[in-house]
């Protein structure tokens, strides 16, 4: 399920994030000084968030998934911004699920991958009711 950490030994090991930035349109995913990700707000189609076991502790991520892009943005609980993140997508995202957080950190040492926002569907997704 999470291919992206799943680099064969010929591939590069991607940066770990450090910080990440946004405005009233985009965010931004940096590792250091180099710009990783973006995306726009209005682009967004699911976020979710998983637990990474690192041999003695866990790491809480959250991944964005939106159109354009070809793998989700992740942003981690250690990083720059990630609270202040945290705390704007509960205001962008209405339907944002309030437990996300107990729900992905318990039990510990478990992957326990969690849906925490999905975009409503658009007016080309719904049924019309009408058979063909």
């Amino acid at each position: 399920m999470f291919g992206w950490f799943k680099k064969s030994a010929s591939e590069p090991l991607q940066p770990l994030p450090t910080r990440v930035e946004w405005d009233a349109e985009l965010v931004r995913v940096f590792a250091g000084e180099i710009e990783t990700k973006r995306f726009k707000w209005a682009d967004l189609t699911c976020i979710y968030a998983f637990k990474q076991d690192c041999c003695g502790f866990d790491r809480i991520w959250v991944a964005f998934d939106a159109t354009g892009l070809t793998e989700p943005s992740l942003v981690h609980e250690a990083m720059d911004g990630y609270a202040a993140l945290i705390a704007e997508m509960q205001r962008r995202c209405t339907g944002f699920r309030p437990d996300w957080w107990t729900a992905v950190a318990l039990p510990a040492f478990a992957e326990n991958f969690t849906i925490i926002w999905q975009a409503p569907p658009t007016s080309v997704d719904r049924p019309t009711g009408h058979s063909a």
